[in-house]
């Protein structure tokens, strides 16, 4: 699995754009025995305060959950208008994103299937 990001900047928003691609067929079995994962997309972004050194900027964005494979591409906005900052809590929300899906997928990996199996009970009459 590949992770690609896209940044772009129009009229003062910084747009970045997480994809998740070439899937493997592992990933796939896995995915249809234990369900796609799903990160948190939303959370605390928080910046060291440039004027105060024990201090932070911090952003909070609501809580929103995206499957990793389907919900491809997951996408932020940051506008310059709302915080100064914008650009730098963009590429830290992109860098949390990666490391969500990251974590996704190992823990997708980390499944084992011990359950799957056919029993078979021969019955008699007496």
């Amino acid at each position: 699995m590949k992770i690609r990001t896209f940044y772009s900047i129009e009229n003062g928003v910084y747009k970045v754009s997480v994809f998740t691609e070439d899937w493997s067929e592992r990933d796939n079995q896995l995915m249809k025995k234990f369900g796609e994962p799903e990160i948190n997309i939303g959370g605390m972004l928080s910046l060291p305060d440039p004027d105060h050194s024990e201090a932070t900027i911090d952003l909070v964005i609501d809580d929103s959950y995206r499957r990793v494979r389907s919900g491809s591409p997951i996408t932020g906005y940051f506008d310059s208008r709302d915080s100064v900052y914008a650009r730098e809590f963009a590429e830290l929300w992109a860098g949390n994103i990666r490391g969500a899906i990251s974590a996704a997928y190992t823990a997708l990996h980390a499944h084992s299937d011990d359950f799957t199996r056919e029993v078979v009970h021969n019955l008699s009459a007496g």
